[in-house]
Order: structure tokens, then sequence, then C-alpha cells
């Protein structure tokens, strides 16, 4: 029989520290407290929220390990008692916090570690409805902290409103050492899609609902200028300073898309992964040498279409476009194309997390003198360890479907691809597919998802209690589990997207 003649193209790279650092172009200045006496105030801020619901915005970087909590924002009654407060405080390490006095506990920490001299996004959002407040770190879809208020501790038209400090007893204490930078006060609910297309990026400044807006762009003076031109200017005491803005944007990245494809055929994707950022621009090149940009290319995925048909050796980078400043390009990812036989015809691969593991699944157009597929596994996308074999179909022409389930994922990222082993004793590879399991204490496993037929199974690597919370914070679901799998009857929920939650683990769950 003639073997088809076909071509490999093979990506390779690690991308690692793609990084934006802006100095005074895009975010002009930032506040520096001292930790000692340092704060601002704005109290028309709590005459615009009242007791409605909100968002509030910020950048912060703590300046040193803390011993106390130090409050970073904080609504307070006119009379000088606590009202609610968000800060850092010590919690094994540095931890983030909502403070609520008529709450138990008063204090609540969140889990996420808070590391010195590090930038960090907060979203602090109320749901006047529900009385839940829940801040969220840099975009993520999981609340580091999330509480239900009483409603004593709702915000109140008449209350002080402070960054740097909270009012206890008529005195500013609780003095937080570090810098603020973008501060943006929402009449609504702002949705995760909002707050992480916008994170790096100013907004304009009479966008819809943006009630005060603080670009820190005086340099100068004890006035922080409200730039909504609604006249909620701040006022600086205790002297605090003006700074040159360093915020920074650090992360790194892996793309795997190892794949083989027919010569002049448009690739798969390449996909960023383990990235938060969105704003990338993509370049690419045919002699690594003379870049040009990839038309639409900015998001975390460089798609087939966008990479268009290959037929020579072609590279690509990309980097950070979120703003100015100075940019870092990451390693060039290098598609080369390679004319050879090959024995296997690929359709796809995929892995899907279960419950009882990660089901890979992959399937073939045509197979000549295909004797057996390797499962191969890695935590690092560069040393791979066998995990399964399955036996080849030999000689096909038609659709073949092909399933191993790995029953002992790490935990964090796992990489897999399929080597195709020939009579002959030839291979060739599938791509590379990744997929991250929680790597959280307690961590939850659910499958199916979306659940389509009532029934919800839990798997929990520790007992744990385990709740089933609504979007809009409530506990729908409450229960005590022994470690191992547990079927869940959801059939009484309303149909909608949920949060499943154990330990410090929170998955994402749609009930259809």
């Amino acid at each position: 029989m003639k073997k088809h003649l076909r071509s490999t193209v093979l990506f390779f790279a690690f991308i690692t520290g793609l990084t934006c650092s802006a100095q005074d172009a895009r975010w002009g200045y930032q506040l520096s407290f001292d930790g000692t006496n340092d704060y601002f105030a704005a109290n028309t801020v709590s005459a615009a929220v009242g007791s409605n619901s909100w968002t509030i915005e910020f950048w912060f970087r703590s300046s040193r390990t803390v011993t106390y909590t130090e409050s970073i924002l904080a609504f307070n009654p006119s009379d000088g008692t606590n009202r609610i407060e968000i800060g850092v405080g010590p919690s094994s390490g540095n931890k983030m916090y909502i403070y609520s006095p008529n709450s138990s506990p008063g204090t609540l920490y969140g889990s996420a570690a808070i590391s010195t001299n590090t930038w960090y996004h907060v979203a602090l959002t109320f749901n006047s409805g529900t009385r839940a407040i829940q801040l969220y770190l840099n975009g993520s879809t999981t609340p580091d902290v999330v509480r239900t208020l009483p409603a004593a501790d709702v915000v109140q038209s008449t209350d002080k409103f402070s960054l740097g400090q909270e009012w206890d007893n008529t005195t500013a204490s609780g003095f937080f050492a570090g810098q603020l930078d973008e501060v943006r006060v929402w009449n609504s609910v702002r949705s995760n899609t909002q707050l992480v297309d916008n994170q790096y990026r100013q907004v304009p400044t009479n966008s819809s609902g943006l009630l005060a807006y603080y670009k820190m762009t005086n340099n100068t003076g004890t006035t922080v200028t409200d730039n909504t031109g609604n006249g909620r200017n701040g006022t600086l005491v205790g002297g605090t300073a003006w700074q040159a803005s360093t915020v920074t944007k650090n992360a790194n990245g892996t793309v795997s898309a190892n794949q083989s494809i027919n010569e002049d055929t448009q690739p798969a994707d390449i996909t960023i992964s383990n990235y938060p950022y969105t704003g990338i621009l993509w370049q690419r090149s045919t002699d690594n040498n003379t870049w040009s940009g990839i038309g639409g290319a900015t998001a975390g995925t460089l798609t087939g279409a966008q990479m268009g048909v290959l037929s020579q050796t072609t590279y690509y980078r990309a980097r950070l476009d979120n703003g100015y400043g100075t940019y870092d390009y990451s390693d060039v990812v290098t598609a080369t194309v390679l004319t050879g036989t090959l024995p296997v015809h690929w359709l796809g691969f995929s892995a899907r997390q279960q419950a009882q593991g990660i089901l890979l699944s992959w399937s073939t157009a045509t197979e000549e003198g295909s004797k057996h597929f390797d499962v191969e596994h890695s935590t690092n996308g560069s040393s791979w360890s066998r995990v399964a074999t399955i036996a080849a179909s030999g000689n096909s022409t038609t659709v073949q479907q092909y399933e191993a389930l790995h029953t002992s994922p790490a935990s964090g990222s796992n990489y897999y691809r399929i080597r195709q082993i020939d009579a002959d004793g030839k291979h060739s590879f599938s791509k590379v597919v990744l997929i991250a399991v929680a790597t959280n204490r307690n961590a939850v496993l659910v499958y199916p998802n979306p659940v389509v037929n009532g029934m919800l199974y839990v798997k929990l690597e520790e007992a744990a209690g385990l709740r089933i919370v609504n979007m809009s914070g409530l506990t729908v679901v409450q229960k005590n589990l022994a470690a191992g799998l547990h079927n869940l009857s959801v059939a009484h929920l309303p149909r909608g997207s949920y949060w499943v939650k154990a330990g410090d683990t929170a998955v994402k769950v749609l009930i259809r």
C-alpha cells in the first residue's frame, strides 16, 4: 500500500517573563503611604454609593511584612465606629481580609499569599440585594474573600471613606505602608469580564456607571482629582507622597502546540497557558530577523486562521500590549515544516477532567502499519513518561476513536501527548494538550460539567465541608463529606451557574 506524503509542523518554545513596565506614561503617578500617619480621605464616595450596589477597584503594593492589620480601604460611620474595611493582615503570612464588626468572625482572611513589593489588582464588589461582598485578586474568577454583611455593616451615605487607614474611635489608625494607584468606584457589581478586560488599562472618564476615578495625575499638593468630573476629589493627609508609577505586569506561561499537518495546511491554534493577561501582541517572521504584527491577534491564543497556511519555516513571538512603557518579548516559537512520510493521519486529541481522573480522547482518519499508541505525561512540558499503551488498528481507511484514563494526574499543570509507534519502529507525535488540576488543599473534582441529569459527582482528596453557592453568594447546599467520590442530587436547584466549594478550592459548574 502506498504511504501518503505528509509534512510535520513542530512548535516548540517556552514563553517566560513577558513584562510590561509602565514608567510615568500610561499610569502617570501613584500615592505612597508611610504606614505611620498617611491617608487619603474622600467622604463624598460614601454619599455616592450609599446602600446601593457598588464595585471599587484599585492597584496596591505592600512595602512591609505586617504584624497587625493594615487598612487599605475603609467605610466608617460618622461617629468613628467601624463599618467595613479591607486590608492586609498577618495570617500565616500576609493575607487580604474583609472586616465586618457585626459578623462572626469579625475579620475574615483570604487564602492568597500577599508578597511585599508586588503589585496586586483588587476588585471589591457589593450586591445590595443579597448584601454579599466579595474581594477578587488579579482578575481571578474565584473571590479570595466572600461574606454576607449584616444590615448594620452596609455602607451609608453619611459614612467616612478613606484609603490607607480606618477611623476607630474618631481617630485615624491601622495605617497602610505601601503604594496605591488607579482607584475606580462604580455604581454596580462589575462582571468578571469587565474587571479582567480593563484591569490593565485606563477606562474612559465618562464610562457609564463610573462614580469616581482617581488616576493620580496631580503629582503635587494634597488634592487628588476625581477625573470623572463628578467633583468627588480626595484629600491627602499626613504627608502622603506622590511618586512616578511603576505598575509592572509579570507572569510565566508556556506554549504547547506540537502537531502534524499536511503541507500547505492551516495549523492548529497556539495558546499561552497559565497566563492571566489579555492584550497580547503577536508577531510573525520568516527569517527570525524582520518581524511584522499579526492583525487582530491580541488574545492569549493565536488561532490557526491568524497564523495562515504554512509552506515554510515560520517564527512567532508575543509581548504584552496593554499600554505604554518598556516591553520584553517572549522566546521565539518556531514552526518547522519537514517533509516526510507519516503512517497516521491525526484528526484530534483532547483531555477532559473527570472525577476519576483525566480522560484522553484521540482519533485518526487513516492508519497504515500502525502498531500502538503510548500516552505520555509531563508536569513541565519537557520531561515525559508513559502512563498508558493502547493497541492501534494497524491498517485503516476509516475514522478510529481511542480513549485512555489517567487516574493519577499531578496537582497543577498536566501535559499530555500521544506517541504513535509504527510496525517498523518509527513514530510520530500528536499535538500536546494541557490541563490544570487544582493545587489547593482539599482539592475538589466535579463531574459532569455542565450537569444535565440532576446528579453531580464530587471527588475530594480529603474530608471537607462542601458548599454549593449561587451567583448571589447564597449557600444552597451544605454537607460534611469524607474523602472519596460522592454523588449529590442537584435536581432541585434552578438552572444556572454555581460555585462548588471545599476547603480552599472553588469550582464553577453549570446546571442545565
